[in-house]
């Protein structure tokens, strides 16, 4: 059976989706595999192993779902204004001071996925950042938005703090998604300007090894000695918030990113004072938890905080 799209779409919407769009399941073009391996080739992938496995599943997501016929890609706004404010001198991303968008994209979809098999059949897989799909690619070919000079992918007048979610599946919709094929980044520089490292090429990719997002969460070293972290905890906003896009941005409809979660309220102090099993205990459900709590405060103690001091209550 032959879906309706704006039904989906309207199942959707209800689940907290900004926006989605509809792609024939496909091997994706040559072009955007030989960016990827030459990026990949020159290192820019730091020490992410994990990038250069899965090639063959990378380039055909049908590898993903026996049978995978359409790709539901969503995108979910997380700008959240009302979050609590944070120091300029111990930042953490915006993404990461709530609830771990991995757990509530997969509760949320889970419903849609339980309502496209009960009304049409067959069978779905919820992807989410963690399956090796590309999904920036997918969401331009959904027509959600275009990548933008510093990689992310940007939606027009509304930025580019969204999540993507996927989800494959056997069936096939009435209407697909032409790709994305509005205005793009034109002249506009400012988020290469901005960043503080000098992580951005100015093509739309960048150099890990220089970024600090990556090297606040990923990496397996600490923060070189010639980068700043410029005030910069876990991960990096900077090219985000400097694209003009950025600027008038609707806040979310998520409830669960419009809540801090506990982590995202820890001093630097207290994290330097947080032992592992606390540290399990407090980051569980957050973002945080990604990174090791030892990485975590080197780079803490990288900061250049006013009067910083070692300070604090213990957390056992």
């Amino acid at each position: 059976m032959t879906a309706s799209a704006a039904e989906i779409s309207r199942l959707m919407s209800r689940a907290g989706a900004y926006a989605c769009g509809f792609c024939v399941a496909e091997p994706v073009c040559d072009a955007d595999i030989e960016a990827l391996n030459w990026w990949v080739g020159a290192g820019n992938h730091a020490d992410m192993d994990w990038m250069t496995r899965n090639s063959d599943i990378r380039r055909d997501p049908r590898l993903l779902l026996d049978g995978a016929q359409t790709l539901i890609v969503s995108i979910f706004n997380y700008h959240a204004p009302e979050v609590a404010p944070q120091t300029e001198h111990a930042r953490i991303a915006s993404y990461a001071r709530v609830r771990d968008y991995h757990i509530v994209l997969r509760e949320r979809l889970a419903t849609v996925a339980e309502a496209i098999r009960a009304r049409y059949g067959g069978e779905c897989r919820i992807c989410i950042d963690s399956a090796p799909l590309r999904e920036r690619y997918w969401a331009q070919r959904a027509g959600l938005g275009y990548c933008a000079r510093n990689g992310q992918l940007t939606v027009p007048g509304a930025g580019a703090a969204f999540f993507i979610a996927t989800i494959l599946w056997t069936g096939t919709v009435d209407i697909y998604s032409e790709p994305y094929s509005g205005p793009g980044c034109g002249n506009c520089r400012r988020c290469v300007d901005a960043c503080p490292t000098g992580a951005l090429h100015g093509d739309g990719t960048l150099d890990c090894r220089r970024c600090l997002s990556y090297l606040t969460i990923e990496s397996h070293s600490d923060i070189p000695a010639d980068i700043n972290p410029h005030g910069n905890m876990f991960g990096c906003d900077t090219c985000r918030l400097a694209c003009p896009h950025s600027h008038n941005a609707p806040a979310t409809a998520v409830t669960e990113f419009r809540t801090p979660h506990p982590a995202a309220l820890l001093t630097p102090e207290e994290w330097l004072k947080t032992g592992t099993s606390a540290f399990r205990r407090i980051t569980s459900g957050s973002p945080l938890s990604r990174v090791r709590l030892a990485h975590l405060k080197s780079v803490i103690r990288r900061l250049e905080i006013p009067g910083k001091g070692q300070t604090g209550t213990p957390h056992d």
